[in-house]
């Protein structure tokens, strides 16, 4: 390794656990931590429904057996994240150049998307590093297809199918390149190859297709491709989304608009050049834009899995303009910037879930009603089992995921409690449902004690 990939590595790693606690544990990783505790085969029964498969969630699992908090929950997305940067230099030194190497670590070291799922407990890190591990032996395999590769390739790629399904999408690129002859790899050989690790997901698909599956929240193409195109630049794909960012002050929206046009811009100018990580992006995106527009699959949450690939896109560009020195210093500032906007402005953290639970702790004997479950799953994991915690408007979860990890729609009336919290949000709860609860609530029970933090409200009530 060279003293300056060396650098960078440290450089994005004090960046990331710099930002590793800026937000308190939210619906994702509380859905995370709620699977991932549970015992191997329930573990495995409630990933079926889920909409990815079950290795995050199974290293999660013994994860917890070291501790069951936030940092420790999130150490795993940064190692992923470090691991995938010298993947990302030595794919791109082998197949463009060493100056273009260089940029693309940069820019993957302090785009604001790879810190955020680096500090995210979510599968994103982890398959982020095994597509790096997948494009790498891929093209070792194009130039030189022995055993010792081949067995490289199929490990990786059974691993990142097991992780995330959008790792399948690179089966069709890949076999590109395979039919248009720039490979001593025959399209027969490269079938058998890519067929093994597809026959090691078949189980799985087989007895997954048998249940429900919870939802996609998936918007259409129209919102999913312009949020994945600017995401880099800006993130805004996690806690907090692009549409909050409208409530940012003018400065801070003028600096993330100046980002992500000038970071897209960069990008499509490196997209144009003929390279191969242009081939692979365009066939990616155009075939998730395709079905998004009909179907609920474009997650650009999900999309951020092919960060790397953009990041090297981006780099070729600034490769490829006269004032590439100037151009780099400038977006490294700019990104510079955001980032530390980010780790140190509240508006980044999210709802301030920990603060609100920690008010429950007055009354620990008291049970936890919310209306929402941007808050359920979250107080559950910071009561780790001290109080318990009730939904009271529909999950939109399916009921075979509830059945494993709670959240299950009940009333006050099936517990009749004499004094209890309210957790109140409007964000994600039925607005007729949420209402009908504040309404029945109000009329039966007394309001001793309430405070609101940001959009939630923690109230103690006691029967009249």
């Amino acid at each position: 390794m060279n003293l300056k990939l060396a650098a960078i590595i440290f450089f994005a790693t004090v960046l990331r656990i710099s930002a590793l606690n800026n937000h308190d544990f939210w619906f994702d990783e509380a859905f995370t931590y709620q699977i991932a505790k549970l015992p191997l085969k329930e573990l495995l029964s409630a990933v079926l429904s889920d909409n990815n498969p079950p290795l995050y969630y199974l290293i999660m699992h013994y994860v917890l057996k070291f501790g069951q908090n936030e940092i420790i929950l999130r150490l795993p997305s940064i190692l992923f994240s470090i691991a995938t940067i010298p993947l990302v230099f030595t794919i791109t030194k082998k197949l463009i150049n060493q100056k273009v190497a260089n940029l693309s670590v940069l820019l993957f070291s302090i785009s604001p998307l790879s810190i955020y799922i680096s500090t995210e407990a979510r599968l994103h890190s982890l398959t982020t590093f095994i597509l790096a591990a997948i494009i790498a032996t891929f093209f070792y395999l194009l130039e030189n297809p022995n055993l010792k590769t081949i067995i490289a390739f199929i490990l990786f790629l059974i691993l990142g199918l097991y992780t995330q399904y959008y790792i399948a999408l690179l089966l069709i690129p890949f076999t590109l390149f395979i039919i248009q002859k720039k490979s001593v790899l025959s399209l027969k050989k490269w079938v058998r190859i890519a067929s093994v690790p597809t026959l090691f997901l078949l189980p799985w698909l087989a007895v997954s297709t048998q249940v429900n599956h919870a939802l996609c929240w998936c918007p259409n193409t129209l919102l999913s491709l312009p949020a994945s195109l600017v995401a880099p630049a800006i993130a805004g794909v996690g806690i907090v989304t692009m549409r909050s960012f409208t409530g940012l002050p003018l400065p801070l929206i003028a600096l993330f608009l100046t980002a992500s046009t000038v970071i897209l811009m960069l990008f499509i100018k490196g997209l144009i050049k003929e390279n191969p990580f242009s081939k692979i992006y365009i066939t990616l995106i155009l075939i998730v834009s395709m079905l998004g527009l009909f179907l609920p699959v474009f997650s650009p949450k999900g999309f951020t899995i092919f960060l790397p690939i953009y990041l090297m896109i981006t780099a070729i560009g600034i490769n490829s303009i006269k004032l590439k020195k100037t151009v780099t210093t400038a977006l490294l500032l700019l990104l510079g910037i955001i980032v530390l906007v980010q780790i140190n402005n509240p508006f980044f953290r999210g709802e301030r879930i920990k603060d609100a639970y920690i008010l429950t702790k007055e009354n620990l004997s008291a049970p936890i009603y919310h209306t929402s479950l941007v808050t359920y799953y979250s107080f559950d994991f910071y009561s780790q089992e001290q109080q318990k915690n009730i939904l009271l408007t529909p999950s939109p979860l399916n009921t075979t995921i509830t059945k494993f990890i709670g959240g299950e729609k009940k009333s006050l009336d099936d517990t009749s409690p004499q004094t209890f919290w309210l957790v109140d949000t409007n964000k994600w709860a039925p607005s007729a449902e949420r209402d009908n609860v504040l309404s029945s609530i109000n009329s039966n029970y007394q309001k001793y004690q309430s405070k609101t933090i940001d959009h939630v409200t923690v109230a103690l009530f006691k029967q009249k």
